[in-house]
């Protein structure tokens, strides 16, 4: 999930499904004209039995939007 979303997007979201065989992946796009820096935390689940997780993890993820 999403844990802190970037501040200046225009699509910010995570998806799982066909489309990434299964894979969860991050899509961001920043909002229109915006030049500057943007940041998103995600938190991970692995391991476990079920939908209990075993392993809690964040990735950080900044960018650096120079045009």
């Amino acid at each position: 999930m999403i844990k802190q979303h970037a501040k200046h997007y225009e699509l910010n979201e995570l998806v799982r499904d066909s489309s990434t065989n299964w894979s969860v992946v991050y899509r961001y796009a920043p909002e229109k004209g915006y030049i500057g820096k943007d940041y998103v935390e995600i938190e991970t689940c692995t391991g476990g039995e079920g939908i209990v997780c075993s392993e809690i993890g964040i990735v950080s993820i900044s960018f650096n939007i120079i045009q």
